[in-house]
């Protein structure tokens, strides 16, 4: 039976049927739940609820998990507006935000020592995304930067989805001596709520500088050009693909600032465009890198990036 006492939600279909789940698997019922969502439910707004289970053998179990109830599904951060709804915690926790190693443009987290830049032995440290709801598009990205004892301290990536298990993704250990683009498809949970965990391990002698996280996005990398909406940002273009000049419209929510940025196809931050916009306008680009060079021709994402959320156009570049 399906349950919840949030003032938002009503469950409208208590009971569905199940077959045999496995054990550490997810089981998807045979016939539908059924809630409502009220009027007035903040967007988003993570809800608590409670399936109690019961087996053919009589036995009952009571799952609490959340639902994320949101009009546009993915996540999006590069980590310039605080903790942003981050969560961390654990043993010997080092997580923080840091201007010592960043990608776009001054901040990442690190788990760490800002003032040894060593991490700690002995540590099991996590931190988490906020709740989001994996969309059509399961494309999930983050950077990273990573110094750790080869083989013995591991940098940990794991995905749940409110259940008491997490899912490893991979696992990170020596030197990455570059920032590296890690890229993982989330198709599994598609239309579920979610959460990635970045959980750092060590042992008990010989440490690194430790490991780095930056521009976190879920979600699609294709074109947005829908109407504004009062939660979130909004970029668009007329023209694609373009051959000598690209022109973007922009708007933010009031009271919100945002980042313009053209990235190549590999995540890397090709050009500002934009720094501390606000209110709506226009943001150009003449298809030249940060040093003033021509770009090569090929696919661009260009990325408003707010503290209400992010929003990505797909350019190509063809003269």
């Amino acid at each position: 039976m399906l349950s919840t006492t949030d003032p938002n939600v009503t469950v409208t279909t208590a009971g569905a049927s199940f077959g045999p789940i496995a054990v550490a698997e997810d089981g998807y019922a045979q016939t539908p739940f059924g809630i409502s969502v009220s009027g007035g439910c903040p967007d988003p707004h993570v809800a608590s609820m409670r399936l109690v289970v019961t087996s053919s053998d009589f036995s009952a179990d009571t799952v609490d998990f959340p639902l994320n109830i949101t009009a546009t599904p993915g996540c999006y951060d590069n980590m310039e507006f605080g903790q942003h709804g981050w969560a961390h915690s654990g043993i010997l926790d080092g997580w923080h935000l840091s201007t010592y190693r960043s990608v776009s443009p001054s901040h990442s987290w690190y788990c760490g020592n800002d003032g040894s830049h060593q991490y700690t032995n002995e540590n099991d440290a996590r931190l988490m995304t906020p709740l989001y709801t994996v969309g059509d598009s399961t494309t999930m990205h983050f950077q990273q930067w990573y110094n750790t004892e080869a083989n013995y301290d591991y940098c940990v990536v794991e995905v749940g989805n409110g259940s008491l298990f997490w899912l490893p993704l991979a696992q990170y250990t020596g030197y990455a001596p570059n920032w590296q683009l890690a890229s993982f498809n989330l198709a599994r949970f598609r239309g579920q709520t979610v959460q990635l965990r970045f959980r750092f391990i060590s042992d008990y002698n010989g440490t690194g500088e430790g490991w780095y996280i930056d521009d976190f996005w879920s979600g699609a990398l294709t074109g947005v050009a829908e109407a504004q909406r009062a939660f979130g940002p909004s970029l668009s273009t007329a023209r694609n693909p373009v051959r000598d000049r690209a022109e973007l419209r922009f708007a933010l929510p009031a009271g919100s600032k945002g980042r313009v940025g053209v990235y190549d196809r590999a995540g890397r931050l090709v050009k500002w465009l934009l720094r501390g916009a606000t209110g709506s306008g226009r943001a150009d680009w003449n298809l030249t890198d940060g040093r003033g060079c021509a770009v090569p021709d090929g696919a661009y994402f260009v990325r408003l990036t707010s503290d209400r959320g992010a929003q990505v156009v797909k350019l190509l570049v063809a003269r």
